[in-house]
């Protein structure tokens, strides 16, 4: 009967750490991550839980500015668009007011202009209210009665209110644009504190967590190196134990043999 071997030598825990550490290097470079599980680094996942929050809570702050500078940017924009036509239209109304050298077909003309003005502005509140979600009447509220019918008509109607209300109008546009462009202003300034406070803290996690290409390929060669090495070793010693069974089977054999001899030789003295 053979002798079993227990191979659990040095060799063979040398092929299980070169083993394990290779997984671990293939791990972190297939995930990029340095800390996959807490028992990589408790220290790390200690350090790094608390940040990971707070980069959370900064990238919804973020998301909120931005979004509201969107809304911002658009009703801006529709308004920088009115503005221009109510520029145009206090033109119209200033040459309207010269009584004495406009023709009634020229008021005609005039008045014509300023019902496309009217379109326009109403075309640019729709445009806006659509991507605010908004239903808010814009200028348009106090433009009312400068259209062909009303009291402010550039035709026959009272071009002194109507420039007075023009210039009211525009004087409020100028007010509501400049708040806008506050908001605009002091959102962006948040951002930029938000945007770097998270980059800052994105580094830090970086370095924490994050694996080093680099040091894990060459600690993946090392490993698999040392285990080719290990199994060497391994087949090395494998070979000697087997070698010293065979030769403590032969002389268990030989042994056995000259028991027998010596049985028999006493047997025949004895006879």
């Amino acid at each position: 009967m053979r002798l079993g071997v227990l191979h659990y030598t040095p060799a063979n825990r040398a092929y299980q750490n070169a083993s394990q550490r290779f997984n671990v290097a293939l791990t972190r470079l297939a995930t990029g991550k340095r800390i996959n599980r807490a028992a990589d680094d408790p220290a790390g996942v200690v350090a790094v839980t608390p940040m990971k929050g707070e980069l959370i809570k900064l990238n919804r702050r973020i998301d909120r500015i931005e979004r509201e500078n969107a809304f911002l940017g658009i009703k801006e924009g529709g308004l920088s668009v009115q503005a221009d036509l109510l520029l145009d239209l206090k033109g119209f109304v200033v040459q309207a007011a010269n009584s004495g050298g406009v023709t009634p077909a020229e008021r005609e003309a005039f008045q014509t202009e300023v019902d496309s003005i009217l379109e326009g502005l109403r075309q640019s509140q729709h445009i806006i209210n659509n991507a605010l979600g908004s239903s808010s009447e814009g200028v348009l509220g106090q433009l009312g009665d400068f259209a062909r019918d009303g009291d402010l008509n550039l035709i026959d109607g009272d071009i002194e209110e109507a420039d007075r209300v023009i210039n009211e109008v525009i004087e409020g546009l100028a007010t509501t644009r400049g708040t806008i462009g506050v908001l605009i202003k002091k959102n962006d300034t948040l951002l930029r504190v938000y945007l770097t406070e998270r980059e800052n803290l994105a580094g830090a996690v970086s370095i924490i967590e994050d694996a080093d290409f680099a040091k894990e390929a060459a600690e993946a060669f090392r490993a698999d190196l040392l285990s080719d090495i290990s199994l060497l070793a391994i087949e090395t010693e494998r070979g000697r134990d087997e070698d010293a069974l065979r030769l403590l089977e032969v002389t268990t054999e030989n042994i056995e043999d000259v028991r027998e001899l010596a049985s028999e030789i006493a047997v025949a003295n004895a006879d």
